[in-house]
């Protein structure tokens, strides 16, 4: 990560050197690498280890799809 002394802000890059986005410490806010809002307070450390989705924070990138098998119940199972 790094910090600009003019503006305060913290800039963090992910280990390839990539940049996954900025901190603005005085409106509290992140912003990932495109420049758009992921949230409120410094949430670097997501961004960079990729657990932040463009969408914002809890937003997902893909749909997930859960079967009623992984579930673990309706097919007569033992109780």
């Amino acid at each position: 990560m790094v910090e600009d002394p003019a503006t305060g802000k913290i800039t963090g890059f992910d280990a390839r050197g990539k940049q996954r986005g900025t901190y603005n410490p005085r409106t509290n806010t992140t912003n990932g690498a495109g420049g758009r809002p992921a949230g409120t307070g410094n949430l670097l450390s997501a961004l960079v280890m990729n657990c932040a989705c463009p969408s914002g924070v809890g937003g997902t990138r893909r749909s997930v799809v859960v079967k009623k098998a992984q579930l673990g119940g309706g097919n007569g199972g033992s109780r």
